[in-house]
């Protein structure tokens, strides 16, 4: 029996991709974190922080660890990524940079979203809310 080249070709392509594609353990979930939809090229700034995520939207209202420096963009370890690489349409009004970074405190500041970054900057003036 003879089978057909292009089926051949296609399942060996699947094989290809399999052997490929993620990596899948218990601390992953197979979750693929976003490309560069927000930005985690942008470059490092030693006044700006962002928050290691496990997924783009979550709602916890902080997570433990900032992403770091390295080679000039935010870096998260393997089962995690910087929220900034997230698109801001994903976070909620509340959290608009992603989750706070526990221990992180502005004192008398207030904390200020910059394009997909947490700072500290100055508060609004509650008398013209």
């Amino acid at each position: 029996m003879c089978r057909s080249p292009v089926l051949a070709l296609f399942g060996f392509a699947l094989l290809c991709f399999a052997a490929l594609g993620p990596s899948c353990d218990s601390s992953k979930c197979c979750y693929l974190p976003p490309s560069d939809a927000g930005g985690t090229s942008r470059p490092c700034a030693s006044n700006l922080f962002t928050a290691c995520v496990h997924a783009c939207g979550e709602t916890a209202s902080s997570e433990s660890t900032a992403a770091t420096c390295a080679n000039g963009i935010y870096t998260c370890n393997d089962a995690t990524f910087p929220a900034v690489g997230c698109p801001q349409s994903g976070w909620s009004a509340a959290l608009p940079c992603g989750p706070w970074v526990s221990g992180y405190d502005c004192g008398a500041q207030c904390a200020v979203c910059d394009q997909g970054l947490w700072t500290c900057g100055a508060c609004p003036d509650a008398a013209t809310d």
